[in-house]
C-alpha cells in the first residue's frame, strides 16, 4: 500500500489552474524549507547542542498540504527526502513516483516554469531532479548508502555503503568493516522475504529513475536530460548483489553454500536474471521476432541499466525494421537521399500510382 495519496497530489490544483500557484515565496513554502534545514550543532563555550534531524512526519505532512496548492518539483523532492528518511526504500518508490508523475501529466505548467525567453531552458528543473543523487547525510543517495540493507540476528545492519566500499579494489584495503563473503553470508542469515521484498524496491526505484530520466529526455531532448547515474550505480550495486544471493539462500530448498567467488557478481558482462518476464525463446523468423527483441531489450536496459544511452540506438534502430531501403536511407542520412536517387535511376516526383519511379 502507497505511503502517500499519489493521485490526489497529482490531481488538478484547480479547473483553472491545474498545477495551481506558485508558493515559492510564501511563507508556507520558505518555513517547510526551514525545516527540512534541521538544527545544527550549536556550542557556546562549555554548552554544547547537538545538531538534530528535521522533523520528518511534519515536514510530509506539509509538504502534501502545499502540492495541493502547487504542483511544485522541489516540493515533490523534498517529499521524497522525508519519505525515504521515515520509510526507507518504501518511501523512495513513492516519492519517485510521485515525481515522475508530475513530470508526464504536465510538463509545460509544472513548478518552477519554464522560462520562453530563455528558450524554454531545464537546467532549473535538472538541477532540482539532481537532489536524488545528493551524497550530503540528510540527502537522498547519501540516506540510501546509511540504510539498513542487510539485517541478521546478532549482526550489526549491512548498508549499500559497505557493499560499495567492499565491492571497490581500490576502496577495500582501506575499509575494515565485513568483506564482501561477510556480507554473503549476512545474506544467509536473513529472511529470504525481506530480501526479496528489498530487492524488489531497488528494483521499483530503478525502474521509476529510468522513467524520469526518459520523461526528461523526451521533452527537452537527450542531450539536455536529466542523469541519476550515481543514484541508479548504487541501486544496480545492491541489486545484483542480491539476485546472485538470493539462489543460494537456505529457505530457497537448494544447496545453501555461496557462489565460490563472492564478487562474482561485480562482472557486468553477464546479464542480471531477468526480474520481470521470460526472456528471449527460440530463433528469429521475421521482422516481428526483430521488433520484439529490441524492444525487449529497451525494457532490460531501462530497468537493469537506466543510464545507458544503448536505449537511444535501440529505440531508433526499431523504428526502421518495418521501413524499406529508401525509407531508411531518409531516416539515417536524408541528404543523400538525392544522390541515391540520382544513382538509381528514381524520380522522386513520379509516385507509385503513376509508375515505377525510374527514368
Amino acid at each position: 500500500m502507497a505511503l502517500i495519496d499519489i493521485d490526489r497530489l497529482l490531481a488538478p490544483c484547480s479547473d483553472t489552474a491545474p498545477c495551481g500557484d506558485d508558493l515559492e515565496y510564501s511563507s508556507g513554502f520558505i518555513e517547510l524549507m526551514q525545516l527540512a534545514a534541521g538544527t545544527p550543532e550549536v556550542q557556546y563555550g562549555a554548552m554544547r547542542q547537538d545538531a538534530a534531524e528535521p522533523d520528518w512526519q511534519n515536514i510530509i505532512a506539509q509538504a502534501e498540504a502545499l502540492m495541493t496548492q502547487s504542483h511544485d518539483l522541489r516540493l515533490a523532492l523534498l517529499l521524497t527526502r522525508a519519505l525515504l528518511a521515515r520509510h526507507g526504500l518504501d518511501g523512495l518508490a513513492d516519492g519517485m513516483r510521485l515525481i515522475l508523475g508530475l513530470l508526464a501529466q504536465n510538463w509545460a505548467r509544472l513548478y518552477p516554469r519554464l522560462d520562453p525567453d530563455d528558450d524554454h531552458d531545464p537546467t532549473e528543473r535538472n538541477n532540482i531532479l539532481l537532489a536524488l543523487c545528493d551524497t550530503e547525510p540528510y540527502g537522498i543517495l547519501g540516506r540510501l548508502r546509511t540504510l539498513p540493507f542487510i539485517e541478521a540476528p546478532g549482526l550489526d545492519p549491512i548498508t549499500l555503503r559497505m557493499l560499495e566500499l567492499a565491492s571497490d579494489p581500490m576502496q577495500a584495503q582501506h575499509y575494515d568493516g565485513p568483506a564482501l563473503d561477510g556480507i554473503a553470508a549476512a545474506c544467509r542469515d536473513n529472511k529470504l522475504a525481506a530480501l526479496e521484498y528489498t530487492a524488489d524496491r531497488l528494483g521499483r526505484c530503478l525502474e521509476a529513475a529510468a522513467s524520469i530520466e526518459q520523461r526528461v529526455g523526451a521533452e527537452v531532448g537527450t542531450e539536455l536530460g536529466v542523469d541519476l547515474a550515481p543514484l541508479t550505480r548504487l541501486m544496480q550495486l545492491g541489486l545484483r548483489f542480491l539476485e546472485q544471493q538470493l539462489p543460494h539462500h537456505p529457505e530457497q530448498g537448494r544447496s545453501s553454500e555461496a557462489p565460490s567467488d563472492a564478487s562474482a557478481w561485480c562482472d557486468p558482462a553477464p546479464s542480471a536474471p531477468d526480474r520481470g518476464g521470460g526472456g528471449i525463446d527460440g530463433e528469429i523468423h521475421n521482422s516481428g521476432d526483430v521488433a520484439r527483441l529490441l524492444e525487449q531489450l529497451c525494457q532490460y536496459y531501462a530497468r537493469a541499466e537506466p543510464s545507458s544511452p544503448i536505449p537511444i540506438l535501440l529505440t531508433r534502430a526499431r523504428k526502421l525494421v518495418d521501413l524499406n531501403f529508401m525509407d531508411i536511407m531518409n531516416e539515417l542520412s536524408p541528404s543523400g537521399v538525392a544522390e541515391i536517387q540520382y544513382l538509381s535511376g528514381i524520380r522522386p516526383d513520379i509516385s507509385a500510382a503513376d509508375g515505377n519511379g525510374y527514368q
